[in-house]
């Protein structure tokens, strides 16, 4: 009886001690894996650490590129602020010294600074353009050699996706086949890519007087020409005197022998109004100018009023007392100041004839 108790006392021992043992282990686990989950949060905790570093230093890297950009920009400003004045010096015989503004100073036009809204992608434009000639254009093989030297704005202006909408303006059109129906169509609106073509409007100015049967107001007119104003082109809204070759711009006086009789009374707007109402920053302008002497006053006019800058590309026939027959005392040098002038604004200028 006695050894059967014994064993029992002994088994029941043997179990508690092992009982013991396997909840000493089952602690030491609990306390191996607390361990480890001490140790996963203190990795955790630098990794969050390096993260939040590696953060700070691409916030740093950031900041880094956009003063280097900004610093990119600004040399680049410069550099084109100094472009624009070597192109100025090649095409006015001398740079003025560059303004903050768009105002005339000593009679010479000068461009904005570098933080103005010039259109730079045509500084590189301008110097493609052609040289002016300062020669008298006697006979027609001279002037058709000039004819032939003209650099077209389309022709190195690349990719024109900027522009929604062609518009050519004819200022002094004459007759529609004087060069809308002779030389827009057919040899400038080809040089467009069929886009610009297709999206294309044509205003054309005359100031002498119009009857309602005239070419412009028929079927055919209407073809070429969207929009035909009989106005004279100036820089307000009146009634003006006028006569083809006959001209008073402010600054030049004519000469002696007019006949008062070959004068008619005529409408004349302001164009750089007109402009600044019927033209987008979007569209590429393309102006012909033929304004019998005017275009020394509008074209000075649309510089102060910042519409100059909606023109993109300009074919301006100057007046002056070397034209036969032109009835003003403006030299020849004027003219080609006034060119020199316009396109160091920014405007791709060329003489025309």
């Amino acid at each position: 009886m006695w050894s059967v108790r014994n064993s029992q006392m002994v088994l029941a021992g043997a179990v508690l001690t092992l009982i013991i043992a396997i909840v000493h282990q089952i602690l030491s686990l609990e306390q191996t894996v607390l361990q480890q989950n001490t140790r996963i949060q203190d990795l955790e905790t630098k990794h969050a650490v390096q993260d939040t570093r590696i953060q700070d230093t691409r916030i740093q890297d950031t900041r880094i590129q956009d003063l280097e950009t900004k610093h990119a920009v600004q040399a680049q400003a410069a550099e084109k602020t100094a472009a624009l004045v070597r192109v100025m010096a090649q095409t006015s015989g001398g740079a003025p010294p560059v303004g903050t503004n768009m105002k005339q100073s000593n009679g010479r036009w000068q461009p904005p600074d570098a933080a103005g809204d010039f259109d730079y992608a045509r500084i590189g434009q301008l110097g493609m353009a052609e040289p002016f000639s300062d020669a008298s254009m006697n006979h027609m093989s001279e002037l058709n050699d000039y004819l032939a030297s003209i650099v077209y704005l389309p022709k190195v202006a690349g990719s024109m996706s900027q522009y929604s909408r062609l518009v050519y303006i004819d200022a002094g059109a004459r007759e529609l086949a004087s060069s809308i129906q002779s030389w827009f169509y057919p040899h400038y609106l080809p040089l467009f890519p069929e886009r610009l073509q297709s999206a294309l409007h044509v205003a054309a100015f005359e100031a002498s007087p119009c009857l309602q049967d005239c070419e412009y107001n028929s079927p055919e007119g209407k073809k070429f020409v969207h929009d035909f104003v009989n106005f004279a082109v100036g820089t307000e809204n009146k009634t003006m005197q006028w006569s083809a070759g006959v001209v008073s711009p402010d600054k030049y006086a004519l000469n002696t022998g007019i006949n008062v009789q070959e004068l008619v009374e005529v409408h004349s707007l302001d164009f750089a109004e007109w402009l600044r109402q019927n033209v987008r920053e979007t569209d590429f302008v393309a102006l012909k100018m033929d304004i019998e002497g005017s275009e020394h006053t509008v074209l000075k006019h649309m510089h102060e009023t910042g519409t100059l800058q909606l023109v993109d590309e300009l074919f301006l026939e100057c007046h002056g007392n070397f034209w036969g027959g032109l009835i003003t005392d403006i030299p020849r040098s004027a003219c080609l100041q006034l060119l020199a002038d316009v396109r160091s604004a920014g405007v791709f200028a060329h003489e025309w004839f």
